[in-house]
């Protein structure tokens, strides 16, 4: 029994309409696969849909191919590693944060940041000059820091 789940091209749409509203995705060149609830992959490698759910058959998959993003109600969150697939980063124009000099090391460990959030978006795009940093969670008086545990900057 296959685990992940290969979506069809309206529910694909439907996830790129998102991308688009809240960051400025417009094309996504790959496969689309859903791991969990709410939790999307994408997968450019050489194996076809048949391919995959064959495998799947067989075996169980649990993921396959870079996590894109998190799903929740109808709030989108970018993963860590989407950010800088140059087909997506150089895309994203909406929901950017730009992060002053000097909070970027707190952040890089892992910190929230309390600062002042004039964005209505519930996620944004933590960006220092050409790099993308992160995903965080507009709170309004402070960004919630997604970034994974082992991709922390230790001390």
């Amino acid at each position: 029994m296959m685990y992940l789940k290969l979506l069809d091209n309206a529910k694909k749409k439907k996830i790129v309409e998102m991308l688009e509203k809240e960051y400025g995705i417009k094309k996504l060149p790959y496969l689309l696969v859903e791991s969990g609830s709410g939790k999307y992959w994408i997968y450019s490698g050489a194996l076809s849909k048949e391919e995959i759910k064959k495998i799947g058959d067989e075996i169980i998959i649990e993921t396959i191919g870079t996590k894109l993003c998190t799903i929740d109600k109808d709030d989108i969150r970018l993963s860590f590693d989407a950010l800088n697939i140059p087909e997506i980063k150089r895309q994203i124009t909406k929901g950017v944060y730009e992060m002053p000099e000097e909070k970027i090391k707190e952040w890089l460990k892992g910190e929230n940041i309390e600062t002042e959030i004039n964005a209505d978006e519930e996620y944004l795009i933590i960006k220092n000059q050409d790099d993308f940093l992160g995903a965080a969670k507009n709170r309004k008086t402070f960004l919630h820091n997604y970034i994974p545990k082992e991709r922390r900057v230790k001390n």
